[in-house]
């Protein structure tokens, strides 16, 4: 079975961990996506002479949770670091691979790797108090509005709560770019979580809107003025007319994750009045304007939104900023830039709960950071 995972003699927090794979006579190259090993998008493997056997092997903190895939026979030039044209044109041309010798494996021909130290996750899993509460609705519904912002009808999902209630008191709101990310079994299943950690008192009751993204993703996500126009002025007052929600901003959240992360802070920025808090899963803050359309000027400085918080006054919102220690790719440094958006937030006077967690660019590895931010952003103490 695979990995390989092996004490350190020095270190009693970490393991050696070895990847392997096992090729043929036409293999030129392996590469391992998603493992410890930053600096490049695709950590090169090691052949044993005179076989068929790949490997690499990486030092990992014992609490470490990611997931992994495999890439053959990649050209040279696109082992380099990343540019967006680059990783398109690497995922068109590259299948990714699963591990054949992990058996625990993953949607999107991934792998996934949980060394003996990772944080339980009890919340995953449907519990009895959650699914028999009384009074229990349909916990998702579809829902779609037509927006006069975007000239488009734009779909989305709404959660309610167990006992969920119109005349007790107005639950927090909760609002979710790449919805889908949210409700898929396989990434982070936010229905079910809610469920268990309201049910348990963890953090108050809330609603949730997962936000459906369409074919133009990275559009909508970078820092898109009309799209966090939609948000804020058409989608939730929708919401907040149709459920029994919060008015005030101060109980209102926006998140997402890569991309998402950086709309949610973005969103906070241009609409105060409307998101005081910002939960943000390994936000994309290198974006810069023309990153994904080719247009930028390779010598640009990346952090396009971290100078634009700089610049300006401090707002009434609150962040919780997360980031994995395995991501310091794409091609600036995604952990690089969390860290420079942390200390220019906190040098600006707002309040932030900054954290790192041992994991990658992926959902595996930021379920955990997702529930320890929703605990702190709803006023209660953060998970150990």
């Amino acid at each position: 079975r695979g990995p390989l995972i092996e004490p350190t003699v020095d270190d009693p927090h970490s393991s050696w961990i070895s990847f392997i794979w096992d090729g043929d006579d036409d293999t030129r190259n392996v590469a391992v996506l998603g493992g410890p090993a930053t600096g490049e998008f695709g950590a090169k493997m090691i052949r044993v002479p005179n076989t068929s056997l790949w490997y690499r092997t990486d030092r990992v903190p014992n609490d470490a949770r990611f997931i992994y895939r495999f890439v053959v026979n990649v050209s040279d030039d696109l082992l380099l670091p990343m540019t967006p044209a680059r990783e398109d044109k690497y995922f068109k041309e590259y299948p990714l691979r699963p591990d054949p010798l992990n058996p625990n494996s993953v949607s999107g021909n991934g792998s996934r790797v949980e060394l003996p130290d990772a944080l339980p996750q009890p919340w995953l899993e449907p519990m009895e108090a959650a699914e028999q509460s009384k009074n229990r609705v349909t916990p998702i519904t579809e829902q779609s509005i037509q927006s006069n912002l975007l000239k488009q009808k734009r779909t989305f999902q709404v959660y309610t709560p167990p006992n969920y209630d119109r005349n007790g008191a107005r639950y927090y709101l909760l609002v979710l770019f790449d919805g889908f990310a949210f409700t898929d079994r396989d990434q982070i299943p936010v229905p079910t979580i809610l469920d268990n950690l309201i049910v348990g008192k963890d953090f108050p009751p809330l609603v949730a809107v997962f936000i459906t993204q369409t074919a133009d993703r990275n559009k909508e996500l970078s820092c898109s003025e009309a799209f966090a126009d939609f948000a804020a002025k058409e989608l939730v007052p929708w919401v907040r007319k149709t459920y029994h929600v919060a008015s005030e901003a101060s109980q209102t959240i926006v998140g997402g994750l890569s991309l998402g992360g950086l709309m949610a802070s973005y969103s906070g920025f241009k609409h105060p009045d409307v998101f005081g808090n910002v939960l943000s899963l390994s936000g994309s803050y290198p974006w810069a304007p023309g990153m994904f359309e080719g247009t930028s000027d390779p010598n640009d400085e990346p952090g396009w939104l971290t100078r634009q918080y700089l610049k300006s006054q401090q707002l009434p919102v609150r962040f919780f900023v997360t980031a994995g220690r395995f991501e310091n790719t794409f091609p600036y440094g995604l952990l690089g830039e969390n860290h420079r958006f942390r200390d220019v937030l906190q040098a600006k006077g707002y309040v932030v709960k900054y954290s790192e967690f041992n994991g990658g660019h992926n959902a595996i590895s930021w379920r955990g950071p997702f529930v320890d931010g929703l605990i702190w952003l709803t006023n209660n103490q953060i998970r150990n």
